[in-house]
């Protein structure tokens, strides 16, 4: 994992592709607009087959426009995936992902078989076996990964050809709570030393965007909020009065597990006790 994701703390695009295999496996919100006959498709949960193929699952309600598409024909679609920072004292979307692509409802006896074949992801396979569930395969060429550094392009059929997308590539589902609430656990005074150290190159990292919008609300100046956390590293946010800094620190090896993610925590405490005197 270490060689698909890197933990160069100054590799923007080991990040991004990250975010992006994130989120194809099922993070974020995710939204298929029918742009030719105006159909918006929410409510849906979305992942990657074993061999790398995007599906969703949606169970709509009859008379509901969804329910009245067609099987296995091809409807021209929109993906839009939304991913929000797990922090939840600030709403902050973090990244989308967009693309444009084909969507093809899987006939009855297709639907069964990749159930029985247990092929899905679980949210997926779940909903696609309510009794009014739908699963759809879609494929997007091309994807666009809007974030904090920028955008940037992805062919699909190269991640896949790669083996990028046959399994998650970070902690799912409560792991990533939990990994959340380990970042949290940290206390402010830590993740404040934790931020100089990356400035002054004390620990690998980078300054991910820099906005010199004020920020009116008083009640966030000077805090630290956890934007994101991946296999490469943790995304904090710094807000000032003048200023809204966004700070990348590197983890020196791929985190696969919570027992990963102790020993690459209790290593930025470490540093941040040698070089900034925190305890």
């Amino acid at each position: 994992m270490d060689d698909v994701v890197g933990c160069d703390g100054l590799n923007a695009n080991a990040t991004a592709l990250s975010m992006v295999l994130r989120m194809l496996h099922g993070d974020g919100f995710a939204q298929l607009i029918d742009y030719r006959q105006v159909i918006t498709i929410n409510s849906l949960v979305h992942g990657m087959t074993c061999d790398g193929r995007l599906v969703v699952a949606v169970s709509p309600q009859p008379g509901d426009p969804v329910d009245e598409m067609p099987f296995a024909q091809g409807i021209d679609v929109r993906l839009d995936i939304t991913k929000e920072s797990p922090e939840p004292d600030l709403q902050m979307i973090v990244a989308t992902l967009h693309g444009l692509g084909v969507l093809r409802w899987a006939p009855e006896a297709t639907r069964t078989a990749m159930i029985e074949d247990n092929i899905l992801p679980p949210e997926v396979e779940m909903v696609a076996s309510l009794p009014n569930g739908r699963l759809g395969l879609v494929e997007v060429p091309r994807l666009l990964l809007h974030d904090a550094e920028g955008v940037r392009s992805f062919d699909h059929k190269l991640l896949r050809a790669d083996g990028m997308l046959g399994s998650p590539r970070f902690l799912q589902g409560v792991d990533q709570i939990e990994a959340f609430h380990m970042v949290q656990a940290m206390g402010t005074d830590a993740v404040h030393a934790i931020h100089r150290c990356v400035l002054t190159g004390k620990l690998t990292g980078r300054v991910r965007s820099h906005s010199t919008e004020r920020t009116d609300c008083t009640h966030v100046w000077g805090q630290m909020y956890c934007a994101d956390i991946d296999a490469t590293g943790i995304t904090w946010l710094h807000v000032l009065p003048e200023a809204t800094t966004s700070v990348f620190v590197a983890f020196d090896r791929g985190v696969t597990t919570l027992e990963d993610l102790t020993g690459q925590l209790d290593r930025l405490l470490l540093v941040a006790v040698v070089h900034d005197g925190v305890v």
